[in-house]
């Protein structure tokens, strides 16, 4: 297995090159709320400044965790990331949302003075529509896509003429989830339930907060690992042949829904 041994961090490292060396060392970034995912090129001294975090012990809780680590996913087979992807976080994040449907249901029904719980269905609904059409376009197409770069077979059987296009759709909707995440956590109060919540109220926010940090490590694992390693095959298999990486925006139209307006 790669190995995390031997990885020194420092305050210039980006903070998703740490998570990918140090895989445990998310628990230490999300409970700091620490940016590694979305924002995963900035420096660890930079992550640390936009979360008002202190660097000097940040550092050390990563070194604690480094010094045990035993898995690398920035040197993991392709295979086996895309596999981890798919059977771990695909799998439990469309578990949770069947889950948080469920207590969402239940909490309105007993909780019905409590209006931000509509405007949180009307957002969760349109974030689990566009989550759930987000997993399938990359069981389908874009992961099949990345596995035919890595076999290194015959590249015009592949889904796309080139990666690229898809991974720049792929990281907007990224940022779009990301929005949905942030403005689950504002309806939901931080996820901390009232004194007097019901049991279905303290499961769903307890469920959201567990579906925020697990799309978090999946956006992390997909922008800073999966994605420039892929392009980066690309570009080695087709020598001069290759397309440059573009970041020009993606077409309106092919957009996942922004979070809809709070009620007023």
């Amino acid at each position: 297995m790669p190995s995390a041994m031997g990885v020194f961090i420092k305050p210039s490292d980006p903070v998703g090159l740490i998570a990918a060396r140090v895989p445990s060392a998310v628990r230490v970034l999300e409970e700091a709320r620490i940016d590694y995912h979305g924002s995963g090129s900035r420096s660890l001294r930079d992550a640390c400044s936009a979360a008002s975090a202190p660097l000097e012990r940040i550092m050390a809780l990563v070194e604690e965790q480094r010094a045990t680590e035993s898995f690398d996913w920035s040197a993991a087979p392709l295979s086996d990331l895309i596999a981890h992807i798919v059977d771990g976080h695909h799998v439990f994040t469309r578990e949770l949302l069947r889950r948080i449907e469920s207590n969402l249901a239940h909490a309105l029904r007993q909780h019905a003075d409590r209006l931000h719980l509509i405007d949180l269905e009307v957002t969760f609904r349109a974030f689990s529509e566009d989550l759930l059409s987000h997993l399938d376009m990359e069981e389908t197409s874009l992961f099949p896509h990345i596995l035919g770069l890595a076999h290194r077979g015959d590249l015009s059987e592949l889904p796309y003429s080139s990666v690229d296009f898809p991974v720049r759709v792929m990281n907007i909707e990224h940022e779009s989830a990301e929005d949905h995440l942030g403005e689950l956590r504002r309806l939901g109060d931080n996820f901390v339930p009232p004194p007097r919540a019901s049991g279905a109220l303290r499961a769903l926010y307890a469920d959201l907060c567990a579906l925020e940090r697990d799309i978090h490590e999946h956006i992390h694992l997909e922008n800073n690992v999966l994605f420039p390693r892929a392009l980066e095959m690309e570009r080695t298999l087709l020598g001069p042949d290759a397309p440059p990486s573009r970041t020009s925006a993606i077409p309106a139209s092919i957009r996942i829904s922004e979070p809809p307006p709070p009620r007023r």
